[in-house]
């Protein structure tokens, strides 16, 4: 089952918007979405890790199809808040972790978050993923929810304020 949903995340996945990251996250002037990748300089080729900050407003349209897709109900169905923007794709290599390259692209995205003018970052991963949590309440994202999606399968929600650090960043 385990690696079933694995493939179908995937899949999911490469359609939402890793099938064509430039087309989903830097096409639309209005969207303030964005994709970095983390490189060497002397080896651009060599990827260390990646982060993307998703405008989740400016994909309504998309977020509600899929939505439907799924089989929901159109009136169950959220608009996604104007003041909040999702992380999304994070990873770093596994040889290269440890060494502030996750901390340099989260920097680097809550300050693009902050000059867009969003108020929250929100995020949501694996229970599985124990070290990638650390980090991230270390960077100060705080629990939300946990949520059980079955006896194997736990998602958890946080979120990052924005507010204080848009203020701090005024004086």
């Amino acid at each position: 089952f385990a690696m079933e949903g694995n493939m179908a995340y995937i899949r999911s996945s490469m359609r939402d918007d890793l099938g064509n990251i430039s087309a989903y996250y830097q096409a639309d002037a209005s969207s303030k979405s964005q994709f970095w990748v983390a490189c060497l300089t002397s080896h651009p080729q060599l990827v260390l890790g990646c982060v993307a900050l998703d405008d989740n407003a400016a994909h309504a349209d998309h977020l509600k199809k899929k939505h439907l897709e799924e089989g929901r109900s159109e009136e169950s169905f959220k608009m996604p808040d104007l003041e909040e923007c999702e992380l999304r794709r994070m990873s770093v290599h596994s040889d290269y972790r440890r060494l502030g390259i996750g901390k340099r692209l989260l920097q680097t995205l809550k300050a693009h978050a902050i000059e867009k003018g969003f108020k929250r970052v929100t995020l949501s991963t694996t229970m599985f993923q124990v070290e990638a949590i650390a980090g991230y309440k270390q960077f100060g994202f705080v629990e939300r929810s946990v949520l059980v999606l079955s006896d194997h399968f736990t998602i958890w929600i946080a979120a990052l304020d924005l507010t204080k650090a848009a203020q701090e960043k005024d004086i």
